[in-house]
């Protein structure tokens, strides 16, 4: 119960900064940035079609680690082949 409930705090902290994030995008940029919902953006998750990654290094994260998320020195390590469309859901709590 208690890890549910972390999960259900860290999705809604993460929701906040998604739209954050989007409309200070969506100031800086002309391209058009599509909201997702926060069901939609684990079943992308869980079905690999998006990498979620915690923001921090991997001492400061390794405790409050989504379920699906990479470190960012992980995401360091692929970017060299991932496809330049792949999407990426940067969290931090």
């Amino acid at each position: 119960m208690k890890s549910s409930s972390l999960l259900r705090i860290s999705i809604a902290i993460l929701l906040v900064f998604l739209t954050a994030g989007v409309c200070a995008a969506q100031k800086e940029s002309s391209m058009a940035i599509d909201r997702i919902s926060v069901m939609d953006s684990r079943k992308l998750v869980q079905t690999g079609d998006v990498l979620l990654v915690c923001s921090y290094d991997d001492s400061r994260c390794k405790d409050i680690l989504l379920e699906g998320a990479i470190f960012l020195s992980d995401l360091e390590s692929k970017l060299p082949s991932l496809a330049k469309t792949q999407p990426i859901i940067f969290y931090c709590a």
